[in-house]
């Protein structure tokens, strides 16, 4: 057995308990493995040499390290098994700890082995008392009805790291802060010995004191871990339906013998400069004329009104079936209206066309062959976009549309998962409609309402990728703002009213998921916020803490997974729109700068949305109309974050910490860039933007760019 003396007595006294810690280990396990016979007195032997050799090199490790002045003068019984009850040893240990070891609940002394105490100027290891037969995981802690001692902290001797003192029975080991550290110089460099794994029973680690900066950190790192696994998870959706999109196969459909009757609905409000536009299109449908009928739901308060009479009147002397539909009053927004539209109809299908969208003659054509099935409540077509390249927030909108129909709505369709209506560009079937408990305002998105509803009621959405109908992009920072908060809230809402039903349904376990996360999505935009507030004070804090850095880097390759998988997605869907590889390349970075950019805007919305907060519907505006106030408390909060980001990546810079300057830069010109912008386009309102006739110059065929 290993010998007494080449502990030594000039050791420290938790270097001589490790050493017998670790010495007895072996022994108990050399003596367990013979009793069953299962290892040889070579091996046995060969097992007490290793141990010893791995003694002596603490020892030498440890010699210029602290010495206890007073030592423990109790012998050690070679042979006894660890964690003996009732060992009648006298221990005398520091002045400044206790005289006397004596355990208050078994009225015994035990051996230093077994109390595991002490003083602090050795490093002491938290005093405790063993005696029984529990066994201790590793992750559990003493309380106080198990004679908990106080707990402390200490600095490693050689990188000067605050570590929780351990007590691996035995082992002897310490660690700090997730890196594993012995008690001896050089301890950052090495790692648990092999015969950590062997260890009959463990010492619970004890906590340490929580100071201040403390609880900052582990605040900091718990908010930032949780925001960028939420965007990460974010990524990971939408490479998912990267993967799942090459199933998608359009539908083959036929012509029926006989076009069944449809109604065309158009809801407006106060949208001159697009109401003659989208009349002349849908009249223009190229469809039997006995068999189409168009109504001009109109809940203007302005000059629109009039102009759409006079529109009206001009179709109407040419045989075109089309009347105008007023209400005196707004109830149920465009909800109500289209309800409203429908009670004054009897045609079985009816198309959605909002003022901006510009539907092609052969639109119905090829549509509705895909009604063949009976089961068939929808069918949706891709938008496309008049506008896409007026600025580079039109370019971020028409990548991120892209994405969203090619990929996503392509994706769903394909795998069977649940779908939209995108509240415009499609038609529907009457009785869906009916069926689903027909168009509700409850939430600011009745498309989406509507169409988890019909789902739910047993009705298949279809996707038809190859049928574009284009539309005009919101041409200034302050309406997109207004469509995204609008949308945000809208799909919270749902999600507040339609996920019970979802998780009660008989849908498979995929869908519900696939519906939970699609209803959930816009949890991005607060965890974005999240990230951007958190990201300089962790870096910070990580230059005291090395838990916290390496739950950064740790974090920081997560995230990286999430954002390739996102980047992948969007990178196939413009691909497989036929945009070029220089093109797709130019526009991605303008697409997540302006997602990233709508991240105040759309926290804002997910706010109200969760505490219920009762706004009204707020149409988009279209051409150089004026800011409201919510837009200009918005610009206020995206520019004070990108000062506060900016500020940020100075101080990074400043001390040096260049794995955070990247994600740093892009946070703050992020949102200095789309406050600037919107800034920009205040000084410039006054003057407006080309009529809409001039974005599309033929609005009976066009081609829209991608």
């Amino acid at each position: 057995m290993y010998p007494p003396h080449m502990i030594g007595r000039r050791s420290p006294l938790h270097m001589q308990r490790a050493c017998l810690r670790l010495k007895r280990a072996l022994c108990a396990i050399c003596h367990e493995e013979r009793s069953r016979q299962r290892i040889s007195n070579a091996r046995r032997r060969a097992i007490c040499i290793v141990g010893c050799f791995f003694l002596h090199r603490l020892h030498q490790r440890m010699r210029n390290e602290r010495v206890c002045r007073s030592r423990c003068l109790a012998t050690h019984p070679m042979n006894r098994p660890p964690n003996r009850v009732g060992i009648q040893l006298k221990a005398r240990l520091c002045r400044c700890c206790i005289a006397q070891v004596r355990c208050a609940a078994h009225g015994v002394l035990h051996s230093p082995v077994n109390i595991h105490h002490e003083c602090t100027s050795c490093h002491a290891i938290a005093r405790g008392c063993l005696a029984g037969t529990r066994s201790y995981p590793q992750s559990t802690t003493y309380t106080e009805k198990e004679h908990a001692s106080p707990r402390s902290v200490h600095s490693c001797p050689t990188c000067s790291h605050a570590f929780v003192q351990v007590g691996l029975l035995n082992t002897g080991l310490a660690y700090t802060n997730s890196r594993a550290h012995r008690f001896l110089p050089g301890c950052s460099e090495s790692e648990p010995p092999a015969v950590r794994a062997h260890c009959p029973r463990i010492l619970a680690r004890t906590l340490p004191r929580m100071t201040g900066l403390d609880v900052l950190a582990v605040g900091v790192a718990v908010g930032y871990t949780a925001c960028l696994v939420v965007l990460t998870l974010f990524g990971l959706h939408w490479g998912w339906w990267a993967w799942i999109r090459r199933q998608y196969r359009s539908p083959n459909a036929s012509s029926p013998p006989t076009w069944p009757a449809v109604t065309v609905q158009i809801p407006l409000y106060n949208e001159p400069r697009l109401a003659t536009r989208v009349i002349d299109a849908c009249a223009q449908l190229d469809y039997p004329a006995d068999r189409l009928h168009i109504q001009v739901l109109d809940d203007s308060t302005d000059a629109t009104s009039q102009r759409v009479a006079e529109r009206i009147a001009y179709w109407q002397q040419r045989g075109c079936s089309i009347t105008h539909v007023q209400r005196t009053h707004r109830t149920g927004y465009k909800a109500g209206a289209l309800a409203h539209g429908l009670r004054h109809t009897t045609a079985p299908f009816v198309a959605v066309f909002d003022a901006d969208f510009v539907p092609p003659p052969h639109f119905l054509k090829r549509l509705l062959p895909h009604f063949s099935t009976p089961d068939t409540g929808l069918v949706q077509a891709r938008w496309a976009h008049l506008n896409p390249d007026t600025s580079w927030h039109t370019q971020s909108q028409a990548v991120g549309l892209n994405a969203h129909f090619a990929l996503e709505q392509a994706g769903r369709y394909a795998g069977g998962y649940f779908m939209h209506f995108n509240g415009t560009a499609g038609i529907w079937r009457r009785a869906c409609i009916e069926d689903a408990g027909g168009w509700s305002a409850d939430t600011l998105t009745e498309d989406l309402d509507l169409s988890y509803r019909a789902q739910l009621a047993g009705w298949q959405l279809r996707y038809v990728n190859d049928v574009a109908v284009p539309a005009e992009l919101p041409r200034t920072v302050s309406a997109w703002r207004t469509q995204q908060f609008r949308w945000t809230k809208g799909a919270i809402e749902t999600a507040r009213k339609l996920l019970r039903p979802l998780w009660r349904s008989s849908q498979r376990l995929g869908h519900k998921i696939a519906g939970s996360a699609h209803l959930l999505a816009h949890l991005a935009f607060p965890a974005i916020v999240g990230t951007a507030l958190l990201h300089t004070p962790l870096l910070v804090l990580a230059m005291y803490s090395p838990a916290v850095s390496n739950t950064y880097l740790g974090m920081l390759a997560v995230g990286g997974v999430g954002f390739a998988a996102f980047a992948t997605a969007v990178w196939t869907a413009q691909r497989v729109l036929g945009s070029s590889r220089w093109r797709t390349a130019r526009t991605l970075p303008l697409f997540l700068l302006g997602s990233m950019g709508l991240a105040v805007n759309n926290t804002q919305a997910v706010y109200a949305a969760l505490t219920r907060v009762s706004i009204p519907f707020r149409r988009t505006p279209k051409g150089g109309a004026p800011p409201s106030r919510s837009s200009v408390r918005t610009w206020t909060g995206e520019l004070l974050l990108g000062l506060y980001s900016a500020a940020g990546l100075g101080v990074l810079l400043h001390q040096q910490i260049w794995s955070g300057v990247p994600f740093q830069s892009a946070l703050a010109l992020t949102f200095l860039l789309m406050a600037g912008t919107d800034l920009w386009e205040r000084i410039q309102a006054p003057q407006d933007t080309a009529p809409p006739e001039a974005l599309c110059k033929e609005t009976a065929n066009p081609t829209p760019p991608l």
